[in-house]
């Protein structure tokens, strides 16, 4: 606590990375929960697709993706035959080509329009807000910040005792 009175900018990142990864989690589990087999792979694959070409891993389309059929049905919440049966149906429709650890988005729009994907969870930017000196003297001051001694599970003597 003390560290957060003293730093309103550390505080603030750490509020902004809780943010994403509760983004992130949200994401999950709704294309766990509501989307088909097919939504479901075709949202990991696509999102692969974003987060490896950010760092130079995906090219035109193209990126090594090292998991069995096994380990994405893990993820998926599939079996493995089911993944199997599916990049099938996406082979024949032309929307990824799957070569041992090689994957090939041919048009990876047609495939991020399939899994209906919406990145806005992905955004790493931190909003200029949260920089701000004005905004974080107010957000301080309105803040009412605990003691040790009032922290609950301490005890505190009361001039009542």
């Amino acid at each position: 606590m003390k560290i957060f009175r003293h730093s309103t900018a550390l505080t603030a990142g750490l509020f902004a990375i809780a943010c994403r990864q509760q983004a992130v989690l949200t994401e999950r589990l709704i294309y766990l929960a509501r989307r088909t087999a097919q939504q479901r792979l075709a949202h990991f694959l696509y999102e692969m697709y974003l987060r490896l070409g950010r760092i130079g891993a995906a090219d035109e389309g193209r990126f090594r993706l090292p998991l069995s059929q096994e380990q994405l049905g893990d993820i998926l919440g599939l079996s493995a035959v089911h993944v199997s049966r599916t990049f099938t149906a996406f082979r024949e429709e032309g929307l990824v080509l799957r070569d041992r650890h090689r994957v090939t988005l041919p048009d990876p729009e047609a495939l991020a329009q399939l899994a209906e994907f919406d990145g806005g969870y992905l955004n790493d930017a931190v909003p200029a807000l949260f920089f701000d000196r004005e905004w974080q003297s107010h957000m301080l001051a309105g803040a009412t910040v605990r003691s040790d001694e009032q922290m609950p599970g301490k005890s505190k003597a009361s001039s009542a005792d």
